[in-house]
């Protein structure tokens, strides 16, 4: 069994965010995996995604599903996910799963966040340590 698992990277030029922002980040977050899940055949559920591992600095930490998955599901999600993130429409079985609500779930994300600012988000695969690649997403790919 495996979990759907990112990191997520809100970088900053400055000391601390504002706890606004940083409310409105989550909650764009949360929606857009949420719209994820149902696109995966998962439950919609906010509340099945947890932040986990915090780190210092910046506003850094892990998402997962607290339920597992089998193999095949798991990698479906990671395949949707990794396809949303990436903005890729080119596989056209993939996108029959992916409502154009979850694109524009992940769109608005960047919306909370300033014009030199990004979010990044890396999925992690079959229990890897750490994602391989991070995708950022800003104010001018919103």
């Amino acid at each position: 069994m495996s979990n759907l698992k990112l990191g997520v990277k809100l970088t900053r030029g400055q000391v601390g965010v504002p706890l606004s922002r940083l409310v409105d980040l989550i909650k764009r977050t949360q929606q857009f995996l949420t719209s994820a899940s149902e696109d995966i055949g998962l439950a919609g559920d906010p509340g099945d995604w947890i932040a986990d591992n915090f780190i210092n600095g910046s506003v850094i930490f892990d998402c997962f599903r607290m339920d597992q998955q089998s193999p095949p599901v798991a990698e479906r999600g990671y395949q949707i996910l990794h396809n949303v993130m990436e903005n890729n429409t080119l596989d056209s079985e993939l996108n029959l799963y992916i409502r154009p609500v979850t694109r524009r779930h992940y769109a608005e994300i960047s919306s909370t966040i300033n014009e030199d600012e990004y979010v990044a988000f890396g999925l992690y695969r079959n229990g890897q340590a750490s994602p391989p690649r991070a995708v950022q997403i800003n104010q001018r790919d919103g």
